[in-house]
Order: structure tokens, then C-alpha cells, then sequence
């Protein structure tokens, strides 16, 4: 959106970026691409928690401007404990409803009520929580048309630099300076 007001953008990547017929190797790739600001209240306070909601339901509209499959699912989580890991639930559950954010997001399934959302599961795990307002995306696929997308608008992408430092108006790595308006 930025490149669309006619501003400069120039986006540094340590790493190189899934796009143009290039394999990535960037950060984003090893995240599970888990859109889930509710799940992961767990250790969050509720000013993040609401970030996180926000973000997530900007989502669709991203992905509409992207103009291709980046699989977007918002289909919910399925928090799941095997019998060794019940506590965790129980305390996953316990630090979800410290949030009235959160509490209102969560329904604890019992095993009944596993089986019926997902029969298989109703075999190996006695219950569950279940967030029916989260989602996923491919990390590959949204970073390659995230970055098709920059270019496209006249970003500028740059790959394979590490940042050493990042002052007022400066960005430096180890061999090369950028200077940017402030």
C-alpha cells in the first residue's frame, strides 16, 4: 500500500526469497505460516492478543490484492494433548481464559464432542480446544507473491545482506551503506 501512495520502499532480506523461479531460504520459510493470535495467548497480553486479531482479519483483504493462491485457509485451530500432555491443556486452557479476548474464542470439546468435528481423532485424544476464528497461509506461496507484488510496484528488493545496524536515515551491513530520507 505504501508503494501505491508513492513511497520508496526498499525491503532488506538476509536470506534470498522463494520468487522469480528462486529457491528461499529467508526466515518466513521455517514458520508454520499459523495465523493465530488466540491460540497464542497462552504467554501474551491482551493488548497483543487484539494486534494479533487485527493483523489476522486483514488477511483476506491481502490476499484478494495478491490475485493468486497463497492457500488462505481461516478454517479454525484444533488444540489437541495426547493423555501424557492432558496438563497442558488444562493450562493452555487455564491461561486462554485470563482474557475476556480470548475467553469468548475458545470452546473446550470434550470427547464426544471431538468425535463429531473429527471422528479420527476421537481414537487417540480425549478432548480439545477448538479456535474457530484462526487461520493458515503457505509461508512459500505468500512470499513469493508478497515479493512479485513490491516489485511489481516499484519496491525495491534486497536479498542475500545481512544488516549489521540500522541507525536514523542509515542501514548498513557489512560492507555497504543505504542513507534514506528521513
Amino acid at each position: 500500500q505504501l508503494t501505491r501512495q508513492g513511497h520508496h520502499i526498499t525491503l532488506f532480506e538476509r536470506d534470498k526469497i522463494q520468487h522469480r523461479g528462486n529457491n528461499g531460504h529467508a526466515a518466513a520459510y521455517t514458520a508454520a505460516g499459523m495465523l493465530t493470535p488466540f491460540s497464542e495467548a497462552d504467554g501474551a497480553d491482551e493488548l497483543i492478543v487484539s494486534l494479533g486479531q487485527h493483523a489476522l482479519n486483514l488477511w483476506p483483504s491481502i490476499v484478494a490484492s495478491l490475485k493468486t493462491d497463497v492457500d488462505f485457509q481461516r478454517n479454525g485451530s484444533l488444540i489437541l494433548a495426547h493423555k501424557n500432555d492432558h496438563a497442558d491443556l488444562l493450562n493452555f486452557r487455564q491461561h486462554v481464559a485470563r482474557l475476556p479476548i480470548t475467553r469468548e474464542k475458545v470452546q473446550h470439546l470434550n470427547k464426544s464432542e471431538l468425535i463429531a468435528m473429527h471422528n479420527e481423532l476421537g481414537n487417540c485424544f480425549n478432548g480439545a480446544s477448538y479456535i474457530a476464528d484462526e487461520a493458515w497461509i503457505s509461508p512459500p506461496l505468500v512470499m513469493a507473491a508478497l515479493a512479485d507484488q513490491l516489485e511489481k510496484h516499484g519496491a525495491e528488493l534486497i536479498e542475500q545482506v545481512p544488516i549489521k545496524t540500522v541507525e536514523a536515515g542509515i542501514v548498513a551491513s557489512e560492507t555497504k551503506q543505504w542513507a534514506f530520507e528521513q
